[in-house]
């Protein structure tokens, strides 16, 4: 008997040999992850965590910076301040620099857990009301420290952008803007470019804090920008993705978002395309990053406010679910999508919670070849195994 004259035979080799051919087929282990600890603070958690050595590091909403380790979840330390810690910490030369709603910037000591300095940057001087309370802001965010050159690059609610030696805590400069910056300042080229609650996107230099141009791109900008050749592109709650010049802020193209959808999501560039979040729309998009493009969308059932993770060509976005007498936001999970084509290939649903944001994700989650670190607004943090 000739074992290869089957055509059933034949049929099963050459799809196996396709399946092993490079680019043909995804590797990755596209199954849903399953809980490997989970670590239950008491207070919900905003702040996108950041791994370093071994060690996880985030805030939550009782002002607690912790720092966990990332193989079992136990407390090395932990750092109370006086408020909310939404922001996502910066590391660098040891040192863990976070801010809080008490108003101040804090340097920490990165193995003990120990106050090197803080500085008063009054990021105290709004108070943050409900989203469901009148006026509706939304202020849910904090701006995230930058470190760059041994400066620290930090908005406020006091509309001002700061500049902060990180050896003593010292202010460098702080530059005034006409709203609250609650954007993550972005440094390149020796220029800091951020958004400000005003409606205007800035570019400073690094140095001094003067100003080298501003362009308003519509309403509240509450994202960070992301660079892609000669463009920042940045987002807003005037319904729409923005790029412009980075030399002088002209604007290139803009994107409309479906449904007049807020701009909430800060784009992550791969290639020549971006991958972006929405509001009410509830949507993770895909946007050429040349002329502002829709390529694909895809549904997030939810609020999709934080910054997409990349990771072996599949797209990973939490969304938040919240009690929204006008649009249905139910879905509270971490989502994982085909960067191709935006086809969904998982959910992970995260525990409901009362209020009017009902809970879910909008930290960043942090992938491994093998975990997913995810941080909820259920008051837990979470180690997924891939």
């Amino acid at each position: 008997m000739n074992f290869f004259a089957s055509p059933l035979i034949r049929l099963i080799l050459f799809l196996s040999a396709l399946w092993l051919l490079p680019g043909s087929a995804y590797s990755e282990n596209t199954s849903p992850p399953v809980k490997e600890w989970v670590y239950a603070t008491t207070g919900a958690i905003w702040s996108s965590p950041v791994l370093v050595q071994k060690t996880l590091f985030f805030g939550n909403d009782d002002g607690v910076v912790f720092a966990l380790g990332s193989e079992n979840g136990r407390v090395k330390w932990q750092y109370k301040t006086g408020g909310m810690v939404r922001c996502k910490p910066a590391i660098e030369k040891k040192t863990v620099y976070i801010s809080s709603d008490d108003g101040y910037l804090y340097a920490i000591d990165i193995g003990t857990g120990s106050l090197r300095w803080r500085v008063n940057i009054e990021n105290n001087v709004r108070k943050r009301l409900p989203a469901n309370d009148e006026p509706y802001d939304f202020d849910y965010l904090q701006s995230s420290p930058n470190v760059t050159d041994g400066v620290l690059y930090i908005g406020s609610s006091n509309h001002h952008l700061y500049a902060i030696n990180t050896s003593d805590g010292s202010i460098k400069w702080r530059f005034p803007t006409k709203g609250i910056i609650r954007a993550t300042p972005l440094v390149h080229d020796a220029v800091v470019n951020v958004g400000s609650w005003d409606g205007y996107m800035y570019a400073l230099k690094a140095g001094v804090g003067e100003l080298i141009w501003s362009s308003r791109i519509g309403e509240v900008i509450q994202s960070t920008a992301a660079i892609y050749e000669n463009k920042l592109i940045i987002g807003s709650r005037g319904a729409s993705l923005s790029a412009l010049n980075i030399a002088n802020g002209s604007l290139e193209w803009t994107c409309s978002f479906p449904d007049g959808s807020w701009v909430e999501s800060t784009p992550v560039i791969l290639g020549n395309k971006a991958y972006i979040g929405s509001s009410d729309a509830r949507l993770l998009l895909c946007i050429e990053a040349d002329s502002g493009e829709i390529r694909w969308k895809s549904s997030t059932g939810g609020w999709a406010w934080g910054t997409p993770v990349i990771h072996e060509k599949i797209v990973y976005i939490g969304s938040i679910s919240a009690r929204y007498s006008w649009a249905s936001t139910n879905v509270r999970a971490l989502q994982a999508f085909n960067i191709e084509d935006g086809r969904r290939i998982y959910r992970f649903y995260m525990d409901k919670v009362e209020g009017f944001v009902t809970g879910g994700i909008f930290s960043s989650p942090i992938v491994t070849d093998s975990h997913i670190y995810i941080a909820s607004v259920d008051s837990n943090f979470y180690s997924l195994k891939r």
